[in-house]
């Protein structure tokens, strides 16, 4: 970016803008009303989605400032994911507000899962709408969602990106030329699984407390041709999508115990 001292010369993905320093949080208790428990109220000090940014005030002064990183404002709506709401029935839908995404995300029931002997433990997947692109889901148009089976990154991140799930899990075919070979350490080709990546949350339905938690976050780049990034004729960049740019894989899982 030159010399635009507003932008950050690395951008570590150990401390991502996702995951902002002084961060002012508050969290209904659902004291007063249970299907509020534990849910979001701030984030950063505001009842919607925000990002902190820099903006120059002059030629030589820079101030901070919070924005939106969608379009139109987004409310906060769901929790932390390590509380959800009590008494729940297999035809709920559970909500977190993921900062990794910068998105709230909805999860409905998948099965009963028998990990822990004498408790239920039902597995929310997250709805498959959510990465849909915003010509099958016109609510993904906030979010500028281009290619099923993705979210958009590019406001977020301050560069060309997006998140998918493990391996390109569920990528729309449509975007097939623009994905890289993976290959394991004995250089065979790494394949998408259900079980292995996809996110998935398991809760006691009495209480609403979290007891696994499987995250998997797939960040990538897009890198597209043009005057300085030149295609080449053994290895053309596809025009639509660009070539997608593996950064890092996020597979987080907690268990209770």
């Amino acid at each position: 970016m030159g010399g635009d001292a507003t932008t950050s010369p690395i951008l570590a993905l150990n401390n991502p803008p996702t995951h902002p320093t002084n961060n002012t949080v508050a969290f209904f208790t659902g004291e007063e009303d249970y299907t509020m428990t534990r849910t979001y109220g701030q984030w950063l000090g505001q009842e919607y989605i925000m990002m902190k940014g820099k903006q120059y005030t002059s030629i030589n002064q820079i101030e901070e400032f919070i924005y939106s990183p969608w379009e139109e404002k987004v409310l906060l709506d769901g929790t932390d994911g390590m509380q959800f709401t009590p008494a729940l029935k297999t035809d709920d839908v559970i909500k977190a507000f993921v900062n990794d995404l910068n998105r709230n995300c909805y999860f409905d029931y998948s099965h009963n899962d028998d990990t822990y002997p004498g408790l239920d433990n039902y597995y929310f997947a997250i709805q498959y709408a959510l990465m849909q692109n915003k010509t099958a889901n016109p609510a993904n148009e906030n979010y500028d969602v281009r290619i099923t089976g993705t979210t958009n990154m590019t406001t977020s991140l301050n560069a060309y990106g997006f998140a998918a799930k493990g391996h390109y899990l569920q990528l729309s075919e449509e975007a097939s030329s623009s994905v890289p070979t993976i290959v394991d350490l004995d250089g065979y080709a790494i394949v998408a699984d259900d079980d292995n990546d996809d996110t998935f949350l398991g809760v006691e339905p009495l209480s609403g407390a979290c007891l696994v938690a499987l995250e998997r976050i797939f960040f990538n780049m897009q890198l597209f041709g043009d005057d300085l990034f030149q295609n080449n004729k053994s290895a053309a960049i596809p025009e639509d999508f660009g070539y997608f740019y593996p950064l890092s894989y996020v597979k987080r899982e907690s268990a209770w115990t």
